[in-house]
């Protein structure tokens, strides 16, 4: 009788370590990969984008440092991209929260020239209406 109870505890231990491990496994898969400058640029120029490096210019709003990353320029024909590469999603939303401070009073529609991906933010600033496609593209392939 003994020896079955034994067998019993045992197998119900493994079980439950399966369990676990299974359950880790699962945790691990929701983690957001972090992104690096290559990984944006590359997926912008498959989507058909010409980026052409820039001059930062200190003195945009968009391009200030920001929790101590400073962003790397870009030119789209005539429109500005700023690419901001953090550690990680806190420190994203850490330079997010600074940006905001920065920024104030003032009357800029952010959130259409804003886009956060996992430790990325990226400012687009384009001429017109709406984004275009190809960027809309690539922003959403680097989410997903």
């Amino acid at each position: 009788m003994n020896k079955m109870k034994l067998s019993f505890y045992v197998l119900n231990m493994v079980l439950i370590l399966i369990l676990i491990s299974c359950t880790n496994n699962n945790n691990n898969n929701n983690i957001k990969e972090e992104l690096t400058l290559d990984d944006v640029t590359t997926t912008l120029t498959e989507e058909g984008i010409d980026l052409k490096e820039a001059e930062r210019n200190p003195r945009s709003i968009f391009q200030l440092e920001l929790n101590g990353v400073t962003p790397n320029a870009y030119a789209i024909g005539d429109n500005e991209l700023s690419i901001y590469i953090f550690e990680n999603e806190a420190e994203r939303n850490k330079g997010m929260d600074e940006f905001k401070e920065k920024l104030g009073s003032a009357e800029i529609d952010v959130d259409k020239y804003t886009h956060e991906i996992n430790n990325v933010t990226i400012f687009y600033l384009y001429q017109g209406e709406d984004i275009d496609e190809k960027m809309e593209n690539a922003i959403n392939k680097l989410s997903s």
